[in-house]
């Protein structure tokens, strides 16, 4: 027997809407499911009609109200009671966090079973929290990066050349931006890179994004 959840779910591609939406129907927890394809779609079809949740993919191309953060934020503010599904295919952890900070509460990978997608919905329309597997464990790893990081001895210098370096700094910019000899910052990259035991600059990068070191990440940018 339904359990009678009317549905708004939205995404830029026909076919996996028609994939979840069956996913959906079959699993017996909606009455009726209505599709969107970009965020004025959502926008419009909230407008006409109360939803108890929406199931929507992150990026959502559309000129008007724009997709990902600023299209949540939006969602949100003008319906904040609305209990809310990402689907997506990101793994930013610092823009998982950012989703969570506005209030979503269910969050599932496309890389995860799309049977999940029915799991989340009936969690989060009880007002409880559900991330996939994949999320979770994107998350998670973010957390023991950060944890990482500030074990690691590294110096307040350290620290300075490494998030400059992961936001696209050359060392002789950072040299240059720090006053320092470019000698001198490419030691402190090196031991940057020892400390943390890293063993290319992708990696560094890497590492540096996930555990919030570096101004992109704090200012939510992909």
């Amino acid at each position: 027997m339904s359990m009678g959840y009317r549905i708004l779910l939205a995404d830029d591609h026909p076919l996996l809407l028609t994939g979840v939406s069956a996913v959906l129907e079959q699993s017996g927890v909606v009455e009726r499911v209505t599709c969107a394809h970009n965020a004025s779609e959502i926008m419009a079809e909230l407008g006409r009609r109360s939803y108890d949740a929406l199931i929507t993919d992150y990026s959502m191309p559309d000129s008007h109200y724009g997709d990902g953060l600023q299209m949540l934020s939006y969602i949100r503010r003008h319906y904040p009671q609305l209990p809310i599904v990402l689907l997506t295919l990101i793994d930013n952890p610092a823009l998982l966090r950012a989703v969570q900070r506005l209030g979503v509460h269910g969050m599932v990978s496309k890389k995860d079973s799309a049977m999940l997608v029915a799991t989340a919905l009936v969690r989060v329309a009880r007002g409880k929290i559900y991330l996939s597997p994949t999320i979770e464990a994107a998350l998670r790893a973010a957390a023991a990066l950060r944890g990482h990081l500030d074990a690691a001895p590294l110096s307040k210098r350290e620290i300075e050349v490494l998030r400059l370096y992961a936001e696209g700094l050359s060392v002789t910019e950072i040299a240059i931006q720090l006053n320092r000899s470019i000698k001198t910052v490419s030691g402190q990259k090196k031991s940057a890179f020892k400390k943390l035991g890293v063993g290319h600059d992708a990696e560094l990068i890497r590492y540096a994004f996930d555990s919030g070191l570096c101004t992109a990440v704090n200012g939510l940018q992909p």
